[in-house]
């Protein structure tokens, strides 16, 4: 017959052989998920349309925050041409994406710096397009090349002609990287961090949202 000591003596051998055991130890933080790389659905993403955009806007940007992603938004029809994508918050946009196929497929095949100076003066036009009905300090703007980006932020107050004059050359990323790659998403994550930080410096009672539709003044 068990004594009760033993008892206790045969539980505490069972907890130390069950920590013990590889099997039983709990997966680390970074066993569980990479903790530098997008999960599998975004990551294994084949797909160079819109739909591998969109997720990963709603991973940076969720709706559970209070954003929601629209497809060709245009502003009010204000707009020379839609934004693939768009990111609001309320109804401003605080970071919109224009999508394009690979750099060799687009107009001047064999040429991709023209194609990429022709794309950046068009990003410039965009941002120029959506920035002054923004009420939200800065804005991102992510032109993608398939699966390459290139992007800039600037601050809602600026045109892109005193961007250039103030900020000197001020694009980031030169459509080096896969998105979906462990590099684009330490590098363009900490870049849209940038958007949360600059929420903060809104001031007190700023509400998000241009109902009046007047454009935001800028120098």
């Amino acid at each position: 017959m068990h004594t009760r000591r033993e008892d206790q003596r045969h539980q505490r051998n069972r907890l130390r052989e069950q920590r013990s055991s590889p099997l039983r130890e709990r997966p680390s933080r970074r066993q569980e998920r990479q903790d530098d790389s997008y999960p599998d659905h975004i990551r294994l993403n084949s797909n160079v349309g819109s739909d591998l955009w969109w997720h990963i806007l709603a991973y940076w940007f969720p709706k559970s925050q209070g954003f929601r992603i629209e497809h060709e938004w245009n502003f009010e029809g204000r707009m020379q041409r839609p934004a693939t994508l768009a990111v609001l918050l309320g109804q401003d946009p605080i970071a919109v994406v224009d999508l394009r196929r690979e750099i060799q497929e687009d107009a001047q095949p064999g040429h991709p710096e023209r194609v990429k100076a022709i794309v950046r003066k068009d990003m410039n036009r965009l941002f120029d397009e959506v920035s002054i009905w923004s009420g939200q300090p800065a804005l991102c703007v992510i032109s993608a090349l398939g699966h390459r980006w290139n992007a800039i932020i600037r601050p809602t107050d600026m045109t892109s002609e005193t961007a250039k004059n103030s900020l000197g050359y001020d694009w980031y990323g030169e459509w080096d990287d896969d998105v979906r790659s462990e590099k684009s998403y330490r590098s363009l994550g900490s870049y849209l961090k940038v958007l949360r930080i600059a929420r903060k410096c809104l001031a007190p009672g700023h509400h998000a949202g241009n109902a009046d539709l007047d454009p935001v003044v800028r120098t």
